[in-house]
């Protein structure tokens, strides 16, 4: 049997013990009595982290932080949140636009949405989500060629003609003339009319190294995107009163 880890996020002004117990006797109701059932009700007890209370989204980290040192079978662990409410956005339309950033920014999910959001004069936060349109989208890249050295060995293929697929060159012959008379012996076990076949040529070195090699490394993303956007209609509050806790852990499965 597997193990995956959970949350669950609860607002209350109960004791942590008193939240667990609650939260697996709605695991055990829904999910079933069962060591196995993936839920908080398969970890056994609770400790609460030694940290002042925090933000949800600190919390989130922290917890990622501290996951993989638990394991099923042991307790769970909880943070505590101090009152919080999230701010509220509505819908703000969907609009299209070109820009340049470097790989860097295009692999960073925030600085994208940054990035986004300064083309567009608008705060990150005002970026809901977007996609980039991949027909109009190109990767700049820098270019690092080096020849190989030693010498040449070429070897000769009988193919399909629709061949997509380089030969394995343990299958290559040393001479044409040999790869020609290979010719005359294919196709006679196949039921077809006509079989195109051709002779192709791969070189490489003796020691089985490529002529050259190439490392083509992204240096920047010229990215055409769609862009979902929202606008805040109510702030967020973060007070500085604790208001629930933050369970997370291993449950089996």
């Amino acid at each position: 049997m597997g193990g995956h880890d959970f949350h669950e996020v609860v607002y209350t002004n109960s004791d942590v013990e008193a939240v667990y117990e609650d939260l697996c006797a709605e695991a055990v109701l829904e999910y079933g009595n069962n060591g196995y059932n993936g839920t908080i009700s398969t970890t056994r007890g609770v400790n609460p982290v030694r940290v002042p209370p925090m933000s949800l989204a600190a919390a989130f980290t922290l917890a990622s932080d501290r996951v993989d040192g638990l394991d099923k079978w042991n307790a769970c662990e909880a943070i505590p949140l101090l009152e919080e409410r999230q701010p509220v956005y509505e819908n703000d339309g969907r609009v299209t636009v070109s820009l340049q950033v470097p790989w860097s920014v295009y692999s960073d999910h925030d600085a994208m949405r940054s990035a986004l959001g300064k083309k567009l004069g608008r705060s990150a936060d005002e970026v809901a989500d977007w996609f980039l349109i991949a027909r109009e989208t190109t990767v700049t890249r820098r270019a690092k060629i080096t020849a190989t050295s030693g010498p040449r060995e070429t070897r000769h293929f009988v193919v399909s003609s629709n061949q997509n697929q380089l030969p394995a060159w343990a299958l290559g012959h040393r001479t044409q003339a040999a790869a020609r008379e290979a010719l005359k012996g294919i196709g006679a076990n196949l039921l077809a009319e006509t079989v195109e076949l051709e002779v192709i040529s791969i070189t490489r070195r003796v020691d089985g190294q490529p002529l050259v090699k190439a490392t083509l490394t992204a240096k920047d993303v010229n990215a055409k995107a769609s862009v979902s956007l929202q606008r805040k209609t109510c702030d967020g509050f973060l007070g500085t009163k604790q208001a629930g806790w933050l369970f997370y852990g291993w449950a089996a499965s």
